[in-house]
């Protein structure tokens, strides 16, 4: 059971527990995913990740559509099998099938069959593969029962694998003084140390405890050319109802400084291919996917003189 669990994605589909069959093991000559990024239980990147334990549901970001796979029963189509490895011969081939499936959500369901709008039951599907819309966040059953061609009598028990539709990751800055914009005045030499800056944040998910952002900094024409890094895939604290955190980077020079997020993403989010929230799209009263940053020259005035009176 192990090694069919490990070897049953099929095309990078989701796997739709079916262990009321008798099942042969998937092909080799199928397109697996080694690290196992998207094996139903996990919905994780890497199974060592702490942040991912093992879960018996699958997760995924609403408003995405995911493909989910069975295996048939191999004894109702034995020819849809290699009958000397027992791999699959072609996963897209329904022609040596010879049963039929008939899949559905629960009675109040959060998806969408097949990308139909308002479908929520497909009764003797053809192939064993389907695509499902998640719309709307909540916890649904999808359901899937096999009945043979030879007699519809002769069903399959039921088979079903509860589905977590959860919320896309977001992010926004959030305000300083009433504003998405600060500045400092700050001596040379503290200027040419590297004055490290946090910017302030608000970051969602419902998958774990952080998400993964990219920014841009863009600075003033006229500011030097000594400029932070962009970030790609920087790791900030986050959850369901929003947690604050900043985003600290050092700068070296005098100027304005334009910091934009650029994308934001979560573990399940980035298996559901959905991207996430940025500023405006998170909710909030008070948002923005950019943040203005001013470090200012204290004024160095010269000395006062006295002005001869014969001047």
């Amino acid at each position: 059971m192990k090694n069919f669990i490990r070897y049953s994605l099929v095309f990078g589909l989701l796997w739709v527990t079916a262990v009321a069959y008798g099942k042969k093991n998937p092909p080799a000559s199928v397109t697996i995913d080694a690290s196992e990024h998207y094996r139903h239980g996990y919905n994780q990147s890497h199974t060592t990740s702490p942040e991912s334990p093992r879960e018996d549901r699958d997760s995924v970001t609403v408003t995405s559509t995911m493909k989910y796979f069975v295996l048939p029963d191999s004894a109702v189509s034995p020819a849809w099998y290699n009958s000397s490895t027992g791999a699959i011969n072609d996963v897209t081939n329904i022609s040596n099938l010879k049963s039929k499936f008939s899949w559905s959500l629960s009675v109040a369901p959060l998806g969408e069959l097949q990308g139909s709008s308002g479908i929520t039951s497909q009764p003797d599907r053809v192939s064993p593969i389907l695509p499902v819309t998640w719309t709307t966040i909540g916890v649904d059953t999808l359901k899937m029962r096999e009945v043979s061609n030879a007699n519809v009598a002769c069903g399959g028990t039921e088979t079903k694998v509860p589905v977590a539709v959860i919320r896309k990751p977001a992010i926004t800055f959030t305000q300083v003084n009433n504003r998405f914009r600060d500045s400092i005045c700050l001596p040379p030499a503290t200027v040419a140390a590297g004055y490290d800056y946090s910017f302030p944040i608000k970051a969602f998910t419902g998958a774990g405890n952080s998400v993964k952002i990219s920014y841009t900094i863009t600075p003033d024409p006229s500011t030097a050319a000594n400029v932070p890094p962009n970030g790609t895939n920087v790791s900030v604290p986050a959850g369901a109802s929003g947690v604050s955190g900043v985003i600290t980077l050092q700068f070296k020079d005098y100027g304005e400084y334009t910091v934009t997020i650029t994308a934001v993403s979560d573990r399940i989010s980035v298996k559901s291919a959905v991207p996430g929230d940025l500023g405006t799209g998170t909710g909030e009263t008070n948002q923005s996917e950019t943040f203005v940053f001013t470090i200012i020259r204290p004024v160095q005035t010269g000395p006062i003189y006295r002005i001869p009176n014969n001047y």
